[in-house]
């Protein structure tokens, strides 16, 4: 290694400075971040949206299971 020059990485990539490298490890741990929480954000619509769609059926199907329930514990 010459004196006054930075210190270069020759890997599978080709090549770069320590410095570039680390840019690099740096803006993809930054996508990786940003892509868990799109993905958290991602679940919590889908956990919404079956929350929602477990409280419509209740509701259109509520009082014909409760009738269900209670034919069933009487005839107990």
């Amino acid at each position: 290694m010459a004196v006054g020059r930075p210190y270069r990485f020759f890997g599978a990539g080709g090549g770069g400075d320590i410095a570039l490298m680390a840019i690099q490890v740096s803006a993809f741990l930054y996508r990786l971040r940003a892509a868990e929480g799109q993905s958290m954000v991602e679940y919590a619509l889908i956990i919404t949206l079956v929350a929602i769609v477990v409280v419509g059926a209740v509701v259109l199907f509520g009082q014909g299971v409760s009738n269900i329930f209670d034919s069933i514990t009487s005839k107990l």
